[in-house]
């Protein structure tokens, strides 16, 4: 998951034991950058490929089998949303396009790249629906029975 800040991007690589009846937590690999996307006013492809050394990262980090079937997603705050709405998109358009091009990792289908809300800044809300999204995907990727899986944690 990809915090882009107002005054830089951070990567929080979560890994997870998935081999019990729930996911547990493991640890936490964390990068960050200086320099936010709204640093990028007018150049959304150079905002876009700022996000490139923590992506590297992810790449170092997620074993190469793992890399499809771990989701990514790019949760905006306050700098982007003061570049107003055309300048934001685009500059979200580079992003997904540039991840969804260059790296093997899936973006998260609903709201994979966005602003978020300025009430769910500064808050981990994000986490459990990240949780749930590793857990579909890795499931899917070492081809289990999902009916195994915890209800909650089976895909729709």
């Amino acid at each position: 998951m990809i915090d882009a800040g107002s005054t830089g991007s951070r990567i929080h690589i979560y890994k997870f034991h998935n081999c019990g009846p729930s996911p547990e937590f493991e640890y936490e690999v964390f990068e960050m950058i200086k320099g936010g996307l709204s640093s990028y006013r007018g150049d959304p492809a150079g905002a876009a490929k700022s996000l490139d050394r923590l992506m590297d990262r992810a790449m170092e980090v997620v074993p190469e089998k793992f890399r499809k079937c771990t989701p990514v997603a790019v949760k905006a705050t306050a700098g982007l949303r003061l570049l107003g709405a055309e300048e934001s998109k685009n500059i979200l358009d580079a992003v997904k396009t540039r991840l969804d091009r260059v790296y093997p990792f899936p973006v998260v289908k609903k709201d994979g790249v966005v602003i978020m809300d300025g009430k769910d800044e500064g808050q981990s809300q994000n986490l459990p629906e990240y949780i749930q999204l590793l857990t579909i995907g890795l499931a899917r990727c070492l081809c289990l029975d999902n009916s195994k899986l915890p209800p909650k944690y089976r895909p729709p």
